[in-house]
């Protein structure tokens, strides 16, 4: 830890650091296997046959979403010092796209579990259409304005409390530019998000590392 006290919350800062790095993995992890199968098609077939798979990616985005709740419940005792308002306004935003992350999650599982139901084709086709263009958009659009939103108050936070070099912070903000160009072009997303990513295991790993500074 550099220049920090005895009162330095050492594990809650790891605490931090690992929910950055189990988010990354979950979320891509999850994003992966419910695309995987939504392009296989919607029948009931295929669904039966990859409901392991849908349900393991409800699981791992549900673990990301806790993950998420994770996060900013670590940070905000340290940013609260600083500015106590919009590091409420920051736990608040991000409390909230972590509970809709969290409804997210189930549309894979309550997927694979319509599929065991007397259901006619059409109409299954009609109802996997609309979760799963439901769940699109969330992604491409309502969370992107979650996550840059609370971005920006958490990247702010960073460079008024100095608990984190000044870079981080600036680097935070660059990523966030990248994830506003994904919504506007989702077919580039990967490509636009390559600053945020790296920007969050680094940050994931710094925290496990070196923490945060606490001044006396």
């Amino acid at each position: 830890m550099q220049t920090t006290n005895t009162a330095t919350p050492i594990n809650q800062v790891r605490f931090a650091g690992l929910m950055y790095l189990l988010c990354m993995v979950t979320s891509i992890s999850g994003g992966m296997l419910i695309n995987q199968t939504i392009a296989e098609g919607a029948s009931q077939a295929i669904i039966l046959a990859n409901q392991q798979t849908l349900v393991a990616a409800s699981l791992l985005e549900l673990i990301n979403a806790f993950g998420v709740i994770g996060i900013a419940t670590a940070f905000y005792p340290l940013l609260k010092a600083k500015r106590p308002a919009i590091a409420v306004g920051y736990l608040t935003l991000r409390s909230a796209e972590g509970a809709m992350l969290i409804l997210i999650a189930f549309i894979p599982t309550f997927i694979a579990a319509l599929s065991h139901q007397a259901i006619d084709s059409s109409n299954f086709q009609v109802i996997w259409t609309v979760l799963t263009e439901a769940r699109t958009f969330f992604w491409a659009y309502i969370y992107v304005a979650m996550f840059v939103s609370s971005g920006l108050i958490f990247y702010t936070l960073l460079l008024k409390s100095e608990i984190l070099p000044k870079y981080i912070a600036i680097w935070g903000y660059i990523a966030l530019i990248g994830v506003l160009l994904s919504m506007i072009n989702p077919s580039m997303k990967m490509i636009f998000g390559i600053l945020i990513m790296t920007n969050e295991i680094y940050l994931g790993f710094y925290l496990l590392v070196k923490g945060v500074r606490i001044k006396s």
